[in-house]
């Protein structure tokens, strides 16, 4: 497998034939399954840049180990988990520190930025997903910050990874190095399902949502055909209100296998959809994560499932609350004109899907039934018979109400006015 690596700046050096190794002590780049990398070719950068990796193929389970990553840090294009780091008792080649994964979004593009906290962060990230180019910006500059990366095959056999360095313009600047992190076979079932994590955001809206996906899979055994199942869901982030059980909502994601009993490589295809009204309680800028487990069985007894997962991310938006007559609600009341003040009450239903916020109510104008028969001048304004309307307990011209979607008869009104010599009928409460 080849790479290509362009930058928009210029670099510290690069070291593709012996010398110093700034991967020792090996322990910041040590983890189940991942050894640390077994010679001492590093490409170092000085001066804040874009950075591009390359591949003439599809590349997953990309290994990328660090050296001495101070403020500089690395904005990636792409997701990746944190596996393993130095500490202060397991230092790198400059010390221990620390760093952590934070995600961001610049110009309604999502990022992933391996960030600074402490000291002198040393370690390997392991990006999530299958993909041809990788890039990352250094948005400080700082002397010097290196790294090598790796390819962990779903074979379990490593797949070096050799390339040409090259400068903004094309220009070759080295001789091609091999650059790998040593990957350390370890026992596992037949079925090798990716360490992936499949991920999509989704916003909620008035149309049904949803999306599509997959994940790689890989058995050795050709004869044996995977099953894939969603074999459970976790629900984070703002779960009030959701009305879904756990099985429904598991239900939402179908996942199936590409895998053929003559294949060792296939797909798991996943996909996602549900209706408009299923996440109407999430108000503006909330966010609902559900994370779906997924497993892959080769049908053996004496196997264990593979595991993998994808997460979906639904943001809400507002909606609008709605008000209507439900049960014993009345929105019109006829009274007889006495020389007693005349009154009248009764109660409407207002909801808000979005649990979250509050209604304010009031009523916005009043207007003289077309089917009135009073000829006569109105002794009122517009705004006084307006007034004559209130709302809530205690009644007032505008009242607030939580948002709650299982509420009825929840708004009260009243109609209260002193005696006159006319009877008209008025409407206009929204």
């Amino acid at each position: 497998m080849n790479a290509t690596l362009s930058s928009t700046t210029g670099w510290a050096f690069v070291q593709t034939d012996g010398g110093t190794n700034f991967f020792n002590p090996t322990s910041p780049y040590t983890s189940p399954g991942v050894a640390a990398p077994d010679s001492s070719d590093i490409i170092a950068f000085n001066p804040a840049g874009w950075r591009t990796l390359t591949f003439d193929q599809e590349v997953q389970n990309l290994y990328f180990a660090f050296v001495s990553m101070n403020g500089n840090g690395y904005r990636f294009d792409r997701d990746f988990d944190i596996i393993s780091q130095a500490t202060a008792s397991n230092p790198g080649y400059w010390g221990g520190g620390n760093a952590i994964k934070k995600e961001v979004l610049i110009g309604g593009k999502t990022f992933y930025e391996l960030q600074w906290t402490e000291g002198e962060p040393h370690g390997v990230i392991r990006f999530k997903g299958a993909f041809s180019t990788l890039s990352w910006e250094n948005p400080v500059s700082e002397n010097w910050h290196g790294f090598t990366v790796g390819i962990k095959s779903s074979s379990n056999a490593l797949q070096g990874v050799s390339g040409e360095f090259i400068n903004s313009n094309g220009a070759l600047i080295s001789a091609t190095p091999t650059l790998l992190v040593t990957f350390d076979p370890t026992a596992s079932s037949p079925t090798t399902l990716d360490t992936t994590t499949s991920q999509a955001r989704l916003t909620d809206g008035d149309q049904p949502i949803g999306t599509t996906g997959s994940l790689s899979l890989y058995d050795a055994d050709r004869s044996d055909q995977i099953s894939v199942t969603a074999s459970n869901v976790v629900a984070s982030g703002i779960t009030t209100g959701i009305g879904l059980s756990d099985n429904a909502l598991r239900a939402l994601l179908t996942v199936t296998s590409s895998d053929t009993a003559s294949s060792q490589q296939a797909k798991v295809n996943w996909q996602f959809t549900a209706s408009a009204q299923t996440f109407d309680y999430l108000a503006a800028g909330e966010e609902l994560v559900l994370s779906y487990a997924i497993q892959a069985r080769d049908g053996q007894t004496d196997s264990a499932a593979a595991t993998s997962q994808v997460t979906l991310r639904i943001t809400g938006v507002n909606e609008l609350p709605q008000i209507s007559q439900q049960g014993s609600d009345t929105s019109s009341t006829a009274v007889l004109e006495t020389n007693a003040a005349l009154s009248a009450s009764g109660t409407l239903t207002v909801v808000d899907s979005d649990r979250t916020n509050t209604v304010t109510v009031s009523v916005r104008n009043v207007a003289i039934d077309s089917a009135s028969t009073f000829a006569g001048s109105l002794p009122f304004s517009t705004a006084q018979l307006q007034a004559m309307l209130q709302l809530g307990d205690p009644a007032a011209t505008s009242t607030t109400l939580p948002a709650d979607a299982g509420s009825s008869s929840n708004l009260p009104w009243h109609r209260d006015c002193r005696s006159v010599t006319w009877t008209a009928l008025w409407r206009g409460l929204r």
